[in-house]
């Protein structure tokens, strides 16, 4: 159960998406992310958990054949629904600077908004894109819509 001090500062670090992506150096989704999430969200669906796009990329799936959807990829994000949940999920590619030997750095912030509000929760960071991805399970877990494992 969380403190009154940590109720206070959840609050505090609630934004907008428009404040979210003006405090972020975001990155393109490239192909690979892509697909590792779209996995994860047809193997939820096997296990009966629904996690579909937001309702404006689906939208735009049928209007512009996904047009919409890649603009986001470019844009470093992208939103999904959880219907079940009651909750939206913003994954936002986030450049963290230059690596000493690899090149660049990229972590994977990851925000949560109930369809009654207007702003965004974090939920956390991440440094591997799997992770970030697959750790919408362990919500779907703990609601009990999830058994085991949806690998």
């Amino acid at each position: 159960m969380p403190t009154i001090k940590e109720l206070e500062q959840l609050q505090k670090a609630k934004s907008t998406l428009k404040e979210i992506l003006k405090v972020h150096m975001r990155e393109p989704i490239n192909d690979n992310e892509f697909q590792t999430l779209f996995g994860n969200m047809k193997r939820l669906r096997k296990n009966g958990c629904e996690l579909v796009w937001s309702a404006d990329i689906s939208k735009s799936l049928f209007k512009d054949k996904g047009k919409y959807l890649a603009k986001l990829m470019l844009e470093g994000y992208l939103t999904l629904d959880a219907p079940q949940l009651g909750i939206r999920l913003l994954y936002v590619k986030v450049y963290g600077g230059k690596g000493m030997l690899w090149g660049k750095k990229i972590h994977y912030a990851v925000y949560q908004q109930d369809y009654d509000e207007k702003n965004w929760t974090p939920l956390g960071t991440f440094k591997v894109w799997g992770l970030a991805v697959t750790g919408i399970n362990n919500i779907f877990r703990s609601a009990g819509l999830l058994q085991g494992s949806a690998l």
